[in-house]
């Protein structure tokens, strides 16, 4: 004859192990079919990533609206500061040509 106490033992027992054999399932299916992060390492598993917020702090991933953004701007900052060297060298060699005049 068992007494009750040993049943409740075996059942906590058997619960307990149905506990760690769900915590090594979940962790394989993590593991096998999620994201995986390896300290400095990040791997999608070729999985395609979606809804990137905008980055905030230096170490955020971006998405590639905001890249062609970013590169779009630095373009147009190129251009503009190119345009500005360009009225300046007319301007300067107007001056030296005035300079030639007056001597």
């Amino acid at each position: 004859m068992t007494s009750q106490y040993q049943l409740i033992s075996l059942n906590y027992r058997l619960e307990e192990e149905a506990h760690y054999q769900w915590r090594g399932l979940l962790r394989n299916y993590v593991r096998d079919n999620a994201f995986c992060i390896i300290i400095a390492d990040f791997d999608a598993k070729s999985r395609k990533i979606q809804r990137i917020a905008l980055p905030v702090d230096n170490s955020d991933a971006t998405n590639k609206r905001y890249v062609q953004q970013s590169v779009q701007h630095l373009k147009d900052r190129l251009n503009e500061i190119e345009r500005k060297i360009a009225v300046l060298q007319n301007n300067v060699q107007v001056i030296l040509n005035e300079f030639e005049k007056m001597i």
